[in-house]
């Protein structure tokens, strides 16, 4: 099974060691891997605060804690419509709003969910920073949303009140370090696992994209505007993941192995 992973895998591995370390192609794996029967070190990058540890790992599996970049805040905000648009600009906006949310579905983007979600803020009585390819902003007829083509987790989330989103790893780990109640709308693959931890966890709720209408929205959404057990939740683990440095962690396994 190792094998035929390694089989699939192998031209991309060798393109990001080349792009991003200057290394030369792997031909094979390492015959510690080979061996199905031989358990490798494995570097979990998530949190025991989100995830439990399984009763049945062995010591190879370590769970480090989230890897992130120290500095993710600092990150500038990218390019919407042609034009840069700057943080103080968002600022604005969030401090205008009676009860600012972010909203962003991920690669697949969410250009058919417009009307529904506009008329979902409206119940709602709440505005959104939302992240949407600039060709589809000039769709946007809604003054409680204003579009962007990119912008920083690390920064937005802090700002804001909650976080919609599809269920990313990623993006589920920004708005859990944020500590502020997130809305997962997942649609594929490990989405929905992302979705059910977050409402275990009592951080937030789930609500499958195929099931998603203008009422279940702004439901979610004002229950996590008013919820303050699940935004005093979303606070403790926000702080909890604070505490934990993911890639401190990962590097001293590493160099054990050394």
């Amino acid at each position: 099974m190792t094998q035929a992973i390694w089989l699939s895998w192998r031209s991309e591995i060798n393109h990001a060691r080349h792009a991003d370390f200057g290394l030369g192609p792997a031909h094979g794996l390492d015959p510690s891997l080979r061996a199905d029967s031989v358990q490798p070190l494995t570097l979990n990058g998530f949190s025991e605060h989100v995830v439990p540890r399984p009763k049945d790992w062995n010591e190879k599996q370590v769970i480090t804690g989230y890897w992130r970049k120290k500095e993710a805040a600092r990150r500038r905000v990218g390019e919407s419509a042609g034009q840069r648009v700057s943080e103080s600009r968002i600022q604005r906006f969030i401090d205008s709003a009676k009860n600012p949310i972010a909203i962003g579905f991920g690669s697949p983007g969410m250009r058919g969910y417009l009307p529904m979600l506009e008329e979902a803020l409206n119940m709602a009585n709440a505005q959104v920073i939302l992240t949407l390819p600039a060709k589809w902003h000039g769709e946007v007829k809604s003054k409680n949303i204003f579009p962007i083509e990119y912008v920083s987790h690390d920064w937005l989330y802090p700002r804001v009140k909650a976080a919609v989103h599809h269920g990313g790893a990623g993006t589920t780990s920004a708005s859990l370090h944020a500590g502020i109640p997130t809305i997962i709308m997942p649609l594929a693959i490990d989405q929905f696992f992302w979705g059910e931890r977050i409402q275990k966890l009592g951080a937030g709720l789930s609500i499958p994209q195929r099931k998603l209408n203008a009422q279940n929205l702004a439901q979610a959404i004002m229950d996590t505007l008013s919820n303050k057990e699940m935004q005093a939740r979303a606070k403790t683990i926000g702080r909890a993941l604070a505490q934990e440095d993911g890639i401190e962690i990962a590097i001293s396994q590493i160099q054990k192995l050394l």
